[in-house]
């Protein structure tokens, strides 16, 4: 053991003579996918749910003048089923930040799966009138969800030694 001193500031930790090199350490094969997930989880997962509860509220409590004029999707379905759809989509982004937590990460990934059914309606409801215009926005939140539930079904099946979780 060493003692570094500082001149201003006095002895400091003794630092022992041989530490590994942070290459030497052995990572076993199956944690390399994990922090990846990881970060693509936090990174999908935040834009995700704050969009989804942005656009929730505005099918939840905005009037129909406003929803034919943003062309909400919902505005093809009656009123009450429209609010409905607002009220999942508010649930699900919910799902996907409690979906941060690791004991709720299953969650994450559920909410994500309705979500992605979510898009998948409104491609049809927008197609079936006309309205294309509104489709790379649903191309671009399906990719972002189909990402997003890979990488925390990775999470949610594998621990950082990579055997599976019971």
């Amino acid at each position: 053991m060493t003692v570094i001193l500082n001149e201003h500031a006095g002895p400091q930790l003794p630092v022992p003579k041989s530490l590994p090199a942070p290459e030497s350490l052995p990572v076993p094969e199956g944690d390399r996918s994990v922090p990846l997930g990881l970060l693509a989880h936090i990174l999908l997962a935040l834009p995700l749910a704050t969009f989804f509860l942005f656009v929730g509220w505005h099918k939840t409590y905005s009037p129909l003048p406003d929803l034919v004029r943003y062309h909400a999707w919902t505005v093809w379905l009656p009123a009450t089923f429209g609010r409905l759809v607002g009220i999942s989509e508010m649930v699900s982004a919910a799902g996907l930040l409690a979906g941060l937590l690791p004991s709720w990460r299953k969650a994450g990934w559920w909410s994500g799966l309705a979500l992605l059914a979510n898009q998948a309606v409104a491609v049809l409801v927008h197609l079936t009138h006309h309205e294309v215009a509104s489709l790379p926005q649903n191309g671009i939140l399906i990719a972002w969800l189909a990402v997003h539930s890979a990488a925390l079904r990775v999470l949610v099946n594998r621990n950082l030694s990579g055997r599976t979780l019971s």
